[in-house]
């Protein structure tokens, strides 16, 4: 099994630490683009103070048993569609081989990045007989579809949403973040591609809407802290698991393909 695990959380300081309005123009998405071709360390180091998992931290391999009990976990998960529809997350895996990811929230652009590189590969997630990739994300209905609306090559029904209490999240061991602490020297996180200009300035314009903030008050919820992670089961097997140890420590796509493809008879 193809298999990176952190059960550690790490660090993050808010860049906002009350709701407030985000005034967006064409030279802040311009400036905001140019940053996000910087070194990704750097873009990373200037924008949060966080801590993440040692760089260090080694991948391991889950038991069998423990595999059949992730795999459980993950099939009967309650995440809610774009309709506001309770669903179990194994109704849409099916029984056999699924591609699953959980993202952080909405208003996250590595979260952006990362699912905008993985609605490429929908056809090839098929071609290798899968189903998804399945989207998971904090955030409520009405979050996730404005999201879609702005990030129309994820498909609705492949979309869904754990509310701010993160229990599906946290039913399956995925780490969350604490405040205050430096990010450890020999893990560079790659720098969030959004599409250009033209991307940042979609971000910008509705990044604090797709947050998740507590209703009624300024001030972010649980889910604001909450980390991924990337799956690929095949029954009761795991065949690969990548649970991120900061915003932007997620696999390369690729990779995890390499990794559906072994399955191939």
């Amino acid at each position: 099994m193809f298999s990176h695990v952190t059960r550690k959380s790490w660090s993050f300081a808010p860049p906002l630490a009350k709701k407030v309005d985000v005034v967006a123009s064409s030279s802040t998405a311009l400036n905001l683009f140019r940053r996000s071709r910087l070194r990704a360390g750097s873009v990373a180091q200037r924008t949060d103070d966080f801590d993440c998992a040692s760089a260090d931290d080694t991948s391991i391999s889950l038991p069998l048993d423990k595999q059949a009990g992730l795999a459980k976990m993950l099939r009967s998960a309650l995440v809610t569609d774009s309709h506001g529809k309770h669903v179990q997350l194994g109704e849409k895996m099916g029984d056999g081989k699924s591609v699953v990811v959980f993202l952080r929230h909405l208003g996250d652009p590595y979260c952006w990045s990362y699912a905008r590189d993985w609605g490429k590969l929908q056809r090839k997630v098929r071609r290798n007989g899968a189903v998804g990739p399945l989207f998971v994300s904090v955030g409520d209905s009405e979050k996730l579809k404005r999201f879609l609306e702005l990030n129309r090559n994820i498909p609705r029904e492949q979309a869904f949403v754990d509310d701010n209490s993160v229990q599906a999240y946290e039913s399956i061991g995925l780490a969350s973040m604490e405040l205050g602490k430096d990010m450890p020297e020999g893990l560079e996180v790659g720098a969030p591609n959004l599409g250009g200009v033209l991307g940042w300035w979609k971000y910008m314009r509705n990044v604090m809407d797709l947050s998740p903030v507590e209703p009624g008050v300024r001030s972010f919820s649980e889910g604001f802290r909450q980390l991924g992670g990337t799956f690929i089961i095949d029954g009761n097997d795991v065949i690969y698991e990548w649970n991120d140890r900061c915003p932007g420590d997620t696999p390369m796509p690729d990779d995890v393909m390499d990794a559906l493809r072994s399955l191939a008879p």
